[in-house]
């Protein structure tokens, strides 16, 4: 028997070597190395005689074999290994051990020493190691694992019933502390950006409206910001999108709720401040006179974001009314807007808080908002000083989004030649940073179609082409680059996993160079190594294309038309705000606008007198009113379209 205990340290100390060293190998991004050592002390401790029972050992290595796993890309890997280690936590028992406890870890055995985890010890997030989590804590994290796998495989569905299965574990569970509370959010959040990403903007508002709501019930201030934030985010985006959830009706009962939030977050505010005095003084009494001006400079720094929100409700509903040609309630609306964003931009004036991002952003909506009230020199002016500041610090969709309305406020002035130089310039401005693409992919589609608008109303039936062709390109490199995907061979799927990476390192290196020259710190070596990102990424994008010449349309920034060999006719449908009807290249350009109401008299309308060969690009508006029948059956004169 004492040989047997003898052996057993041994092999806990051997697989606790093994571990670390996984945790190293992991660390240095050599993910299949790591997936070895874990295996190893795997081996040690439970594919041997005598057997040690599975526990909270097991479902951590497995655990990090899955994380390791998920790492290298390889998610069908990853989920078998989570989803084990779920079951493992499950036979053992889902205990927390809140007390300061020794974990039977490899760890806490082996060494015999005495680790304090308590009910901070968070699994969410970054920081995470094999040691120190009881079997809820494991199971947590495997349910977790496998939520990532979902959504980086794209399953948006599934992963939708594993947060609401963690959620569920978070609420039964952990409900009662911190850690568990912090856990339901997450969980929240994830469910929240779920949903936005199916397009399913009024379940995602409601979802970050119910976590905004219970972190402040559990008084944690900071998360209840972002997810109220995020809720307007959500309208915001559905207005820009047209969804109905947006409606002005909805936009209007946006305010209320607003109001019962401000109040709301002041009175947890004036509580917070109570519990901190009450915590060094046992005898406090709060004094009106003496405590509400601190409290109000409390609620204060955070007033702009209010504010921001506020004027943001007041210019769509601004936007809706001029879209319905209702000029009165247009100005109404615009002016409340104006006054709002002033009065942000003077309280974060005050709080040395100018130039920062919230400035720039309530800079740009408070110059949106002039175009809408026709003040189109006063916004010229405006969107100008902004394109040098966003220049300057980087803040690169704001910097997009000003030259984008620069051109709009030029085309309202009739001036095209400079509404033309600023498309061109806000379009540039994509090729040049790609990662920003992905970053503002929600807002691309409207900004296409508006290009597309501008050039057909202005004659220049090739540039509205070469518009659509890039809206479609960028739909679907946004689809590309979103998951993994399994190509030809293992290097193209290397080639796209970099991409991928490229993609989302950047995302945090381009806010790391704004944060840096806000601070007017030096920004040379992070804008070099930004740079060189952006450089290997468009290496690695043209040399996929090159290698497989059909994904061309899913990796480039191609602005060129598909051109019509003699005998050839491209037809190409339009279906935007501004325009109606149908681009016919034959060899040259020529517009055809909408001029019946009749689906089937329109598209044949489009028809050429003859053709060779026809091609059709329809939308998917077009494509459900089954064009090839209607030309099939009227044109039987005409080949059958491609």
């Amino acid at each position: 028997e004492e040989a047997t205990e003898e052996l057993l340290r041994s092999r806990y100390r051997l697989a606790l070597i093994s571990s670390l060293r996984g945790l190293a190998l992991s660390e240095a991004g050599k993910y299949r190395e790591a997936i070895s050592a874990y295996r190893e002390a795997e081996y040690l401790l439970y594919k041997q005689e005598p057997q040690v029972a599975d526990g909270v050992d097991r479902s951590g290595l497995l655990n990090f074999i899955a994380m390791s796993y998920q790492a290298a890309g390889s998610f069908e890997s990853s989920n078998q290994n989570a989803e084990l280690a779920e079951k493992v936590s499950l036979n053992k028992g889902l205990d927390r051990e809140d007390r300061r406890y020794e974990p039977q870890t490899i760890g806490g055995r082996a060494l015999g020493c005495l680790l304090s985890y308590g009910e901070d010890f968070s699994v969410i997030g970054e920081g995470r190691t094999p040691y120190g989590f009881s079997s809820l804590r494991q199971y947590e994290l495997s349910l977790g694992i496998q939520l990532e796998n979902a959504v980086m495989l794209g399953d948006l569905d599934h992963a939708l019933s594993l947060i609401e299965k963690r959620q569920d574990v978070f609420e039964s569970e952990d409900g009662d502390v911190a850690l568990g509370r912090r856990g339901i959010l997450s969980s929240m959040n994830q469910k929240a950006i779920n949903l936005v990403n199916l397009q399913r903007f009024d379940e995602a508002h409601e979802a970050f409206q119910e976590a905004a709501e219970k972190a402040l019930d559990w008084n944690f201030l900071e998360s209840f910001f972002s997810n109220f934030k995020n809720s307007y985010v959500v309208l915001f985006m559905a207005a820009e999108a047209g969804d109905p959830i947006a409606s002005v009706g909805n936009l209007r009962d946006s305010f209320a709720l607003l109001e019962n939030q401000k109040v709301r977050y002041a009175q947890e505010i004036k509580k917070d401040y109570i519990d901190e005095k009450t915590t060094e003084d046992p005898d406090f009494a709060y004094s009106e006179g003496r405590d509400d001006p601190v409290v109000q400079e409390r609620v204060n720094q955070r007033l702009v974001d209010f504010l921001v929100i506020e004027g943001q409700l007041h210019y769509y509903i601004a936007l809706h009314a001029a879209k319905n040609r209702d000029r009165e309630e247009t100005a109404r609306e615009a002016d409340q807007a104006k006054e709002l964003f002033d009065r942000a931009l003077k309280a974060l004036k005050d709080e040395g808080r100018v130039p920062g991002f919230e400035a720039m952003r309530a800079q740009l909506n408070r110059a949106r908002t002039l175009l809408l009230t026709g003040e189109l020199d006063a916004a010229i002016r405006e969107l100008n000083e902004l394109a040098d500041e966003t220049y300057e610090y980087n803040a690169l969709r704001e910097y997009w989004a000003t030259y984008r309305s620069l051109g709009d406020a030029y085309a309202s002035k009739k001036d095209f030649g400079a509404a033309s130089r600023n498309y061109d310039r806000s379009l540039q401005i994509l090729k040049d940073f790609p990662d920003l693409r992905y970053r503002v992919a929600n807002r691309l589609s409207d900004y296409f179609d508006s290009l597309a608008t501008f050039y057909i109303q202005n004659g220049r039936y090739r540039n509205a082409m070469q518009s659509l062709e890039l809206k479609r390109q960028v739909q679907l490199q946004n689809q590309f680059l979103r998951y993994p995907l399994r190509l030809s061979n293992a290097i193209e799927d290397e080639q796209h996993r970099v991409m991928m990476e490229q993609l989302a390192t950047l995302t945090s290196t381009a806010r790391q160079e704004s944060i840096i020259r806000l601070r007017h710190e030096d920004p040379d070596s992070i804008a070099r190594y930004n740079d060189q990102l952006r450089t290997e990424f468009k290496y690695v994008q043209t040399n996929l294309a090159q290698s497989r010449p059909l994904l061309r349309p899913f990796l480039l920034f191609d602005e060129s038309v598909p051109i019509a060999t003699r005998g050839d006719v491209l037809v190409q449908f339009v279906d935007t705000p501004g325009a109606s009807g149908c681009l016919i290249n034959d060899g040259s350009i020529r517009y055809v606008a909408r001029s019946s109401k009749d689906n089937e008299a329109f598209v044949l309308s489009c028809m050429p007198e003859k053709a060779d060969r026809l091609i059709l690009i329809a939308n998917t508006t077009v494509f459900q009113w089954r064009p090839h029948r209607i030309i099939q059956t009227n044109r039987p004169d005409l080949p059958d379209p491609v």
